[in-house]
């Protein structure tokens, strides 16, 4: 019995390390293939007026200056994307996956823009809505200077397709999408002599 144990032993270690030469289950590497938007009840469109920050700059000289005005700076646009589905973004592979994103819904339908990242919560510039003028203060004068935000805040349902590279077999996932687009400002200014 005693000499039976060893060959044995060696028997079992010989079938384990036969098992590790088995082909093990692939994991399964999605890759996001595409992204659809729809509106359903309670999508839609809203448009906001926020308040900006108002200036006010005293021309103190006896000379005139121009004081350029802008829409305040550092002006974000959001873009996020939700889903009550767990693995929703742990399939795409991180953050570098870009999908295209609504920028606009004009008599129920969807307009997309550029790629944005694929993820809870994205802010990006709204550089190109920023729009600038100038204005003359004369001398020994105060202008007083306000304005208001534009803003859309949008609601949209996607669905979006991943592809398994190994098997091809798909998965999707739902969600909203929901946005705030900057859209320009108004603006109103009150100029009044400060001269004593």
């Amino acid at each position: 019995m005693k000499r039976l144990l060893p060959f044995v032993l060696c028997l079992f270690l010989f079938s384990a390390c036969d098992k590790d030469d088995e082909e093990l289950p692939s994991v399964p590497q999605y890759v996001l293939t595409s992204i659809e938007y729809s509106l359903e009840e309670g999508d839609g469109v809203q448009s906001e007026l926020v308040d900006g920050m108002p200036r006010v700059i005293d021309n103190d000289t006896p000379s005139k200056m121009t004081y350029t005005t802008s829409d305040e700076e550092g002006l974000k646009n959001e873009s996020l994307f939700q889903s009550d589905d767990v693995n929703a973004f742990l399939l795409a592979e991180g953050d570098s996956v870009k999908v295209p994103t609504p920028s606009e819904i004009v008599d129920g339908k969807i307009f997309t823009t550029k790629g944005n990242l694929y993820t809870d919560m994205v802010q990006y510039s709204a550089t190109d809505q920023v729009l600038a003028s100038s204005i003359v203060i004369s001398a020994y004068c105060r202008l007083t200077y306000k304005w208001k935000q534009k803003w859309d805040v949008m609601t949209v349902t996607y669905v979006v397709t991943f592809k398994d590279k190994v098997t091809g077999s798909q998965k999707q996932s739902k969600g909203k999408w929901k946005g705030r687009i900057y859209r320009g400002g108004e603006s109103s200014y009150h100029i009044e002599d400060i001269k004593e």
